[in-house]
């Protein structure tokens, strides 16, 4: 029953993490090339990858972890690189798009470079892709196999074949999971702190800023609304000038915000609001992992594996354990899109087609008002 229920969500996840994400691309590819929407637009697509990744496992959960079409070797080996090297890429989206804006608050007078931020998107998928497959395909007994407990194919640092052929395993092992787990972890945790923190007090200045500026305005707005009123009222068979005051300018109405600064505060708050998403269904796989290396370095291979169901931890762990390392990432790539369409309006704009509804509604309204005209001539002379 577990199995089903989670097929049942993965492919929810998958189905909605194509869809969505292939909704939003074409507004993305038709914008102006900014870095942020640049960034925006490398996420979509990679999460567009994930979700086609994880339909092989969702199949195989639905047949109580039977291999399935990851039966086939080389469809496993393919999937599960495609699986490991888009997770890579979209936590370094993500975290480049967090920092990024982080920077154009500490630094703002400093332009950051566009092509600068692409290259070094470029440089890391290349070591990406690079070092998976040197050690996916290369070093490892069996390359990428089918795993029963997590439904998905993967290599095990175990079975590298300097680790199994080295004297001193443990210490080998250990170095490789830090390496591989534990510094990539600390790094994405650093960097997302650091760089939400600034954006959030970014957030809190410029919103403080908006309420600071709107409540005097709305303060003296009826005083001067009803003076330039009387003032237009005095001089209205003097003056023929309607709607003007003295000057000979138009009625000022209350001052608003900039809206520059105001499009860069809902900009800020999607990027925080994308991260914040990135770091809730990423945090359980950190602790997770993070707990595993605290427990291998206190009892050493005593320490009992996770990864398997007939552990010493209860079931509801091993299970929560398996979704944390595996569909975390799948639900982070379905909500992604969610967050863009409450956040942008152009986008949904772009999907209700509002100018053909208008159109429509208008050539409705003007039948209506031909017919309501034809109807009172007829009666005029009648």
């Amino acid at each position: 029953a577990t199995d089903l229920f989670l097929g049942i969500i993965t492919t929810i996840a998958s189905v909605l993490s194509i869809s969505l994400n292939a909704l939003a691309l074409p507004y993305f590819i038709r914008k102006n090339p900014k870095l942020a929407d640049t960034l925006y637009l490398l996420i979509i697509t990679t999460d567009i990858v994930i979700g086609l990744a994880y339909l092989p496992t969702a199949v195989s959960l639905f047949h109580f972890r039977h291999p399935m079409w990851l039966g086939n070797t080389a469809f496993c080996s393919i999937t599960g690189f495609v699986m490991e090297v888009s997770y890579g890429v979209s936590v370094f989206l993500v975290v480049t798009l967090s920092v990024v804006r982080a920077i154009s608050f500490v630094c703002p007078f400093r332009r950051v470079s566009r092509s600068l931020v692409l290259s070094l998107v470029g440089v890391f998928t290349s070591a990406e892709i690079l070092v998976l497959s040197v050690f996916g395909f290369g070093f490892t007994v069996r390359g990428y196999t089918f795993t029963e407990f997590f439904a998905i194919c993967r290599w095990y640092l175990l079975e590298l074949t300097f680790i199994t052929k080295s004297s001193n395993p443990t210490s080998m092992l250990l170095a490789m999971e830090l390496m591989f787990y534990a510094v990539p972890i600390l790094v994405q945790m650093t960097l997302v702190t650091l760089s939400c923190s600034i954006s959030i007090k970014a957030i809190q200045k410029t919103s403080s800023s908006f309420r600071k500026n709107s409540i005097p305005s709305l303060r003296n707005s009826s005083n001067t609304t009803s003076s330039s009123f009387q003032n237009h009222l005095s001089n209205s068979s003097n003056n023929p000038s309607n709607g003007l005051n003295n000057s000979g300018n138009a009625l000022t109405s209350p001052s608003q915000p900039d809206p520059r600064s105001a499009r860069q505060l809902q900009a800020t708050t999607t990027i925080v609001m994308v991260t914040l998403v990135y770091v809730t269904f990423n945090l359980p796989g950190w602790v997770f992992g993070m707990y595993h290396m605290i427990c291998y370095l206190t009892w050493g291979e005593e320490c009992p594996d996770m990864a398997t169901w007939d552990s010493t931890y209860p079931e509801a762990v091993s299970h929560l354990y398996s979704v944390s390392m595996v569909q975390s990432l799948l639900f982070n790539s379905a909500v992604n899109p969610i967050v863009y369409f409450c956040r942008m309006a152009e986008l949904r704009q772009g999907l209700a087609k509002r100018n053909c509804w208008k159109r429509v509604r208008g050539m409705s309204q003007s039948s209506m008002k031909d017919s309501y005209s034809n109807g009172r001539n007829e009666n005029r002379f009648s």
